[in-house]
């Protein structure tokens, strides 16, 4: 079974002010708009691979196996401390990467307009490493974006980096 379980939650919505963790201010616009755009490049790829795996999920399979495909692409990569999708709309869902509450409080992000014209949302904080227990806690930069596929429905997903000192 993979540490990395979905986490369901069906029949609610659930916004972005869901789950606040940790504690931490929201960074500086300087400081978020280096982290974006440190980051971006390394976020873009695993958010297109989760939004078409979601959208390639007609029929509901297990929970280990959608993760799997889901988060595919962050397994084994050391600069990659957690993940999640959170669905909003009639098929609400919540998805993580290693089975833990997404730490998406609006409030601690900041929002960054990319020269893409994307918005990614950047927050700096303390979260447990799910994948080594015996630290305590580790700094990291979560990089967020939401999507909104129909009137209906909106897909927020969020990366959890480890955190190097920005420029």
């Amino acid at each position: 079974m993979r540490a990395g379980r979905a986490v369901r939650t069906v029949g609610c919505a659930v916004g972005l002010a869901l789950f606040a963790w940790g504690c931490s201010a929201r960074p500086s616009m300087n400081v978020a708009s280096d982290y974006a755009n440190r980051y971006a490049e390394s976020f873009y790829p695993l958010e297109a691979w989760a939004l078409r795996a979601l959208a390639a999920e007609t029929v509901p399979s297990s929970v280990d196996a959608f993760d799997g495909r889901l988060f595919a692409p962050m397994e084994g990569r050391a600069d990659v401390v957690d993940a999640w999708l959170v669905r909003t709309g009639t098929s609400a869902a919540t998805y993580s990467a290693r089975g833990t509450d997404p730490p998406l409080d609006a409030a601690r992000f900041s929002r960054v307009h990319m020269a893409d014209r994307r918005e990614l949302g950047v927050a700096v904080m303390s979260l447990d490493d799910p994948r080594t227990p015996e630290v305590d806690s580790i700094e990291v930069v979560v990089i967020a974006r939401t999507t909104r596929p129909s009137a209906l429905e909106e897909i927020q997903f969020a990366v959890a980096f480890t955190a190097a000192t920005p420029h």
